[in-house]
């Protein structure tokens, strides 16, 4: 990710929000977030004021909305702070503006083994919080029949590798599909990779909140370790795999009413893992990756066969 100048009508805006939000600053530059290797750029600025950085996001999403106004706000947690959100005309419409804390630091890419812990830490930290909690963001595959029609079309899919190999994807899916429902449900990231997790000093902050929703306690953890077959600098290296298993547990256990034995645990690892295996193969099948270009196709196999790996410690291990 970089920076590039933003126009002038981002600085007016800029300092509207201040001005609403009884902020006593002025903004002296204005940059607009961009990924030059995909030609892309984000509605999200870094503000640079007299007295500090901030964060503005233009149109955040409604999971991201929701979860800043009516969970974040009331405790202290290891993601940035909101100071406030401002609608502004532009154009005739509405625009939703977010102004938040801007985090000193780099992402988790290459973190040492400190910074590691310290976010599997906060990870379980934002779990305990809101384990069992009654908050109404959803996962649109929450309710029971939805899943079913999402797993029965990814079924379909999986149904078109060899035979023996499709029936035991099939059974440990069902075993998935069954412990989905089940497991005990908290506040999830949704897409915790490495570049979601910036790194301070003494201190983590997780950010991009537009995938959260209440979900699985399970969901996130395997995000984060990753996988190599992911590519270089986006997954932690599975030295490292053990112990944060280890820690994550001991710290969620401290929520009281986290009532999920170790060996289950254990399983429920496993399970997301290969959820997030199968759906690289499904993903390979659904555009042919098998019979594309010799990068496409070697990533396609290693998911193939790492989901193979994991359905078959799942079947050895099933509780």
């Amino acid at each position: 990710m970089e920076l590039k100048s933003a126009n002038n009508n981002v600085l007016e805006i800029g300092n509207k929000i201040f001005l609403k939000l009884n902020i006593l600053d002025s903004i002296k530059k204005v940059e607009q977030y961009i990924d030059p290797d995909l030609n892309k750029s984000y509605d999200v600025y870094l503000l640079t004021s007299e007295k500090q950085k901030y964060i503005l996001k233009r149109k955040p999403g409604i999971q991201e909305k929701l979860i800043y106004h009516y969970v974040f706000k009331n405790f202290e947690l290891p993601v940035p702070k909101q100071y406030g959100s401002v609608k502004i005309m532009e154009e005739q419409e509405l625009v939703e503006y977010a102004l938040r804390e801007y985090v000193e630091g780099k992402d988790l890419r290459g973190a040492n083994e400190y910074i590691l812990k310290l976010s599997v830490k906060s990870l379980a930290e934002i779990h305990r919080t809101f384990l069992h909690k009654n908050i109404k963001i959803r996962s649109k595959y929450e309710a029971s029949y939805i899943l079913e029609n999402y797993m029965r079309k990814n079924e379909e899919i999986l149904s078109k590798l060899p035979g023996e190999l499709f029936k035991k994807f099939h059974r440990v899916y069902q075993i998935y599909i069954r412990r989905y429902m089940e497991a005990p449900r908290t506040l999830v990231h949704g897409d915790l990779l490495l570049i979601n997790i910036i790194q301070g000093e003494n201190e983590v902050k997780i950010i991009d909140w537009e995938l959260g929703h209440i979900g699985p306690y399970m969901t996130d953890l395997p995000k984060l370790l990753g996988d190599e077959i992911d590519g270089d600098d986006i997954f932690i290296s599975p030295e490292y795999h053990e112990e944060l298993i280890c820690l994550y547990y001991n710290e969620i256990c401290e929520n009281k009413n986290f009532h999920v034995e170790y060996e289950q645990y254990r399983m429920d690892i496993l399970l997301e893992m290969f959820h997030q295996r199968i759906l690289c193969v499904i993903g390979g099948v659904l555009e042919n990756k098998a019979e594309k270009n010799e990068t496409d196709q070697k990533r396609y196999y290693m998911n193939l066969e790492r989901s193979n790996e994991l359905a078959e410690e799942i079947l050895n291990l099933k509780l």
